[in-house]
């Protein structure tokens, strides 16, 4: 199983340190803020949208692939994509799909320059999976975190043992991701180890350096920490069968004690464990 680890822009010395590491080979700018506010009061979110410019500087900085999240909002989206390719993204990130209109008209507005990644995030994107499975997107990531907002959740991970995941799994044979990802001895409330765990379990093909991720290297050197998760996932996809569901249920009860506490996302939503 081929594995990437996606790592959200932070300032020009991350840039610089990510570069010497074959594990990162994604770079990710976040332009969306518009009706993240209104949508998730309540939640422990952070707004922090990325400017043009960090977009430009980051092209600069680089010479791996970026992804950059846009708007997905009628007075905004045709400008975020040309702006986008424009200042150098290699692929558009679509967030909140609520139709397969949606998916078709944002690809028509990328002239073929650039690939497009969805985000399933909404219950309106968990009844069409059928119509986007065919669709020409480039990949699927599952967005734990406004998933949660949407149906008015309390438990982040709830769609691990829901069948959700499972579910959007069977549909999509799109390269697929979830959750976050930080060092492998941290986590929480819900160990990394864990996750990665499920992550293999279910075939993921990539996921997201999490805000966390910075704090818990601090001190450390970025590129051992990532040759460790890799090393990690590798090691996974040795287990049998009897380990891998064992390692499945072992998550299923620490997200079920989560659920017990009320759990909150504990992290700002842009990199949080659920993006």
């Amino acid at each position: 199983m081929s594995f990437e680890l996606y790592l959200f822009y932070k300032n020009q010395e991350m840039v610089l340190s990510a570069n010497q590491s074959m594990a990162i080979t994604t770079f990710v700018i976040d332009w969306e803020y518009l009706g993240k506010k209104e949508r998730q009061i309540g939640y422990n979110t952070s707004i922090r949208p990325d400017s043009r410019e960090d977009l430009s500087l980051l092209r600069s900085l680089t010479t791996k692939k970026i992804i950059c999240r846009i708007n997905n909002h009628p007075a905004l989206i045709e400008e975020d994509i040309r702006s986008a390719i424009d200042l150098g993204a290699d692929e558009i990130l679509l967030p909140m799909v609520k139709s397969t209109e949606e998916i078709y008209r944002a690809i028509e507005l990328t002239k073929e320059c650039a690939p497009l990644a969805i985000l399933l995030e909404t219950v309106e994107a968990l009844e069409i999976l059928e119509e986007i499975k065919v669709s020409p997107i480039s990949k699927v990531y599952v967005g734990l975190s406004d998933l949660m907002v949407a149906r008015k959740s309390k438990n982040l991970f709830e769609p691990i043992i829901d069948g959700t995941l499972e579910q959007i799994r069977n549909k999509i044979s799109k390269p697929f991701g979830f959750g976050g990802v930080t060092t492998i001895d941290s986590g929480a409330p819900i160990p990394c180890k864990l996750l990665l765990a499920e992550m293999v379990r279910l075939k993921t093909s990539f996921s997201f350096l999490r805000s966390s991720f910075f704090r818990d290297i601090a001190d450390k050197n970025l590129v051992s920490e990532v040759e460790k998760i890799l090393a990690f996932v590798e090691s996974l996809e040795k287990r049998t069968a009897e380990e891998t569901e064992n390692d499945h249920k072992h998550l299923a009860n620490q997200i079920k004690l989560c659920a017990k506490e009320q759990f909150l996302s504990p992290e700002p939503q842009e990199l949080s464990a659920g993006i």
